[in-house]
């Protein structure tokens, strides 16, 4: 039976009755009529059994701390060079020539650079004049615009007179170290002063009788040349450092110009109808000459100063003739070209190497 149908059921009686037309059903009354109604049975609906409500707990109040003041932070201290209360000793001037001079002073630990400045008077306002590097303790060829200076080397003084200048002015020059953007304290000053006057000469006195047989102090000849005098001689400049009967010596101060390419020491000079052997190079002779390409010593050298060579970036060939050299100076060919030839007499190739090696110790 189909849902959602009515149905009408009744009930009867029948039997079959043979006739000559064959059986024939007879039937008896019909029963009372029974409906039968085939909706779809609803449903009873299930019992779930809900889940018991979650009592979520009521979050205590939060307590709001009070404002507190932050503490501004502290910045930090730069790193201190520790030169503020160091000094460069030893200030002097070492050379006077033309219209430039030069200086030298005491190295000052932990410096980066030094500064070279000057005033007109000793307390007054210092103008910079020249950054140096570190390296090096010396400052060459200062201009001082319009002055004119006998040659004067290795004077090694704090204070320079010069006569007869187109003006007067005095100048005061300092030096002082810097690293790491601080400055240390300001050197004693040196002194250089121009005067218009002439310098007078002393008065006459007279002049006592010559000696017959003059006695004469160490050093010292009748050809008015003593230990210290300094005489050009081709390329160069030369001092004399020993002046007996043991001993007649000079040593190569520097050029007479940085512009020569090639340079020979000789063995030996003539100063003052004498002959002196020539034994060294003077420390910085020929510092940063960069168009020196040929250097050669003569056999009578024996000592090679410090930085004598230093930075002569084109330097490409150096021949020793001398058997003699007992020391080099720190640093007496650094910065030449790494394609520089040394040309050393086989008996000593060995001996040189290794000290030219440590020079760069």
């Amino acid at each position: 039976l189909e849902e959602n149908q009515n149905y009408y059921f009744y009930v009867c009686g029948y039997v079959i009755i043979n006739t000559d037309k064959g059986e024939i059903p007879e039937f008896s009354d019909r029963s009372d009529i029974l409906s039968v109604n085939m909706s779809a049975p609803t449903p009873t609906p299930q019992v779930t059994n809900s889940p018991k409500p979650e009592i979520t707990p009521t979050p205590a109040p939060l307590v709001t701390p009070e404002p507190t003041e932050t503490p501004a932070p502290t910045p930090s201290a730069s790193p201190e060079s520790g030169i503020k209360d160091k000094k460069a000793g030893s200030f002097i001037i070492t050379d006077a020539v033309n219209s430039y001079i030069s200086f030298s002073w005491s190295a000052v630990d932990g410096a980066e650079e030094y500064e070279l400045s000057y005033s007109n008077t000793p307390n007054g306002e210092r103008i910079p004049l020249r950054r140096i590097s570190a390296s090096e303790t010396y400052c060459r060829n200062i201009e001082v615009t319009g002055a004119m200076f006998n040659v004067r080397e290795n004077i090694n003084v704090t204070d320079v007179q010069a006569y007869g200048q187109t003006r007067n002015e005095e100048r005061y020059y300092f030096i002082r170290a810097v690293a790491k953007g601080e400055y240390s304290q300001y050197s004693d000053y040196v002194k250089v002063a121009l005067h218009t006057e002439q310098l007078m000469a002393p008065d006459a006195t007279p002049t006592p009788a010559p000696n017959p047989s003059p006695t004469l102090s160490p050093g010292t000849d009748d050809d008015g040349y003593t230990v210290g005098s300094k005489k050009k001689i081709g390329k160069l400049i030369y001092r004399i450092t020993a002046k007996s009967n043991s001993a007649m010596t000079v040593e190569v101060v520097r050029p007479v110009k940085k512009t020569y390419k090639s340079v020979t020491i000789p063995a030996t000079v003539k100063i003052g109808g004498k002959e002196y052997k020539v034994t060294s190079v003077k420390a910085s002779a020929f510092l940063k000459n960069k168009k020196l390409a040929r250097i050669v010593f003569g056999k009578n050298i024996r000592k090679i100063g410090r930085k004598s060579f230093y930075g002569c970036r084109k330097l490409m060939n150096i021949t020793f003739k001398t058997k003699n050299v007992k020391s080099f100076g720190k640093k007496a060919f650094h910065g030449i070209t790494m394609k520089c030839r040394f040309i050393i007499p086989k008996k000593v190739l060995a001996k040189y190497k290794k000290l030219i090696r440590k020079t760069e110790g």
